[in-house]
């Protein structure tokens, strides 16, 4: 009996031991990542800008509760503030009554949790499907609250899935980069200080809190492709570590190609007006295939406003067909390219029907663009056109076909003065895409975002 007791004992003092390591390690973590996130930009040398204010995705999970814990002990000791978001899927009976009683326990523990529960109907694949209508919920939640970041619980297990995953699936660098630890969702930075820690590590974390932890049974439905990886890697305990080391060294691939495409970007890349660009071909061949695909796909995200480029291959093919000499065109991911001279044009095929905008309102024209006005009376949008191009751009004459899709707006009472946004002083012509090129290679974001603006 008292040597059961003495190794008890010496169990607990284990635990507490792992305890304190995991701490200090995800404190580390987190002071890391938070810290160019709210360094000030201008004044390197000035401290972070603290108490931040976070936004912990909780699903009632033992991850998900461990980062909570987590969070909430690291805010006592540096300052800030924790709100925690409870997504209800309302995919099982159950959700509704176990996002209620993981509230319950939070509000228990002094934690400010909100309760938000999922509207629309679950459509495709329905593991994806609930990921981002939860990723959609938890930014909602943080522009609201105008929190600097929101954390999320993915961890190391979490990492070789999506590695092998994408290995499955023949991803570039980028999709074998894996889960990032810093990434971007629309305008919401993304943190996952877990990246380092096993589930199993984090599931006795949260069980030495007391925490009512629920195992949502689809974890371990074997239809599910992650469920089929996640076995795969249970029975081959050494794969974890190869995927979360391939993940490191894509990485590492991944910002050399980045820099190489920042290279081309600024020698070749030109905006001369809002919504088009030109790509000057002289130094185009110089560079390799791939770093050609991935900066033709930024491109195409900036015009379009999608949050990912066309399917390599179909960049694979465009990119040879830019070698062309002869004057032509081909659309891809609903972006037009033309070939004139020694550069390509590169512009939005989407052209909205003529519409009234009346005043004092906001319009979205196609996918990037605002439009809003200062006259008193109803303004008509619609197409420009090559006539009208001609006369607004003469320097660009030749160009006609960009007028195509491009914005203007007429008056009801002077329909011949043709206003477009370069001409235009009482009429806002935002143009809103995602930023082109920069650090972000995860699936969860935009494919690229600028570190620089463009010339």
């Amino acid at each position: 009996m008292l040597s059961r007791l003495t190794a008890k004992k010496r169990w607990n003092a284990s635990v507490a031991v792992d305890r304190s390591a995991l701490e200090v390690a995800f404190s580390n973590k987190l002071e890391a990542l938070l810290q160019p996130l709210l360094q000030s930009p201008s004044v390197a040398e000035l401290p972070p800008r603290l108490p931040p204010k976070l936004v912990v995705g909780c699903s009632g999970g033992a991850d998900s509760f461990s980062l909570t814990l987590l969070c909430q002990k690291w805010l006592q000791v540096h300052g800030g503030s924790l709100l925690v978001a409870v997504v209800d899927h309302r995919l099982r009976r159950e959700s509704a009554s176990e996002a209620k009683q993981t509230v319950h326990w939070l509000t228990q523990r002094h934690i400010p949790s909100r309760l938000m529960s999922v509207t629309e109907t679950p459509s495709g694949n329905l593991q994806a499907f609930a990921r981002a209508q939860r990723l959609n919920l938890l930014c909602q939640y943080a522009r609201e609250v105008h929190a600097d970041a929101v954390l999320l619980a993915h961890h190391r297990r979490d990492q070789a899935e999506t590695v092998l995953d994408h290995l499955a699936r023949g991803s570039h660098v980028l999709g074998l980069s894996g889960i990032l630890p810093t990434s971007q969702h629309q305008d919401i930075t993304l943190l996952r200080p877990l990246l380092d820690h096993t589930p199993g590590a984090l599931r006795a974390y949260a069980s030495q809190a007391g925490a009512p932890i629920i195992d949502d049974p689809s974890n371990q439905n074997p239809r599910f492709r992650r469920v089929q990886l996640r076995h795969w890697l249970q029975q081959n305990p050494n794969l974890e570590h190869h995927a979360v080391r391939l993940a490191e060294r894509a990485r590492y691939h991944a910002s050399v190609e980045l820099a190489a495409c920042r290279a081309l970007w600024r020698q070749s890349v030109r905006s001369p007006l809002l919504g088009i660009l030109y790509l000057d071909r002289s130094h185009w061949p110089d560079y390799h295939a791939c770093v050609q695909q991935r900066t033709l796909g930024s491109m195409i995200c900036y015009i379009t406003g999608a949050p990912y480029p066309p399917r390599r291959a179909k960049l694979r093919r465009a990119c040879i067909w830019m070698q062309a000499p002869q004057r032509q065109q081909i659309t891809l991911g609903g972006t037009r390219l033309a070939v004139v001279g020694n550069g390509v044009w590169l512009y939005g095929e989407d052209r909205p029907a003529p519409q009234t905008l009346a005043p004092g309102t906001t319009q979205k024209w196609g996918a990037v663009w605002q439009i809003s006005h200062d006259y008193p009376h109803p303004i008509m949008i619609r197409p420009l056109g090559r006539r009208g191009w001609r006369k607004a751009f003469p320097h660009y004459a030749s160009c006609g076909f960009l007028g195509e899709t491009y914005p203007s707006a007429t008056s009801p009472d002077q329909p011949e003065n043709v206003l477009s946004p370069s001409n235009s002083d009482k009429i806002s012509f935002d143009f809103t895409p995602p930023q082109p090129l920069g650090t972000d290679l995860s699936k969860s974001g935009l494919y690229f975002t600028s570190l620089y603006p463009i010339s």
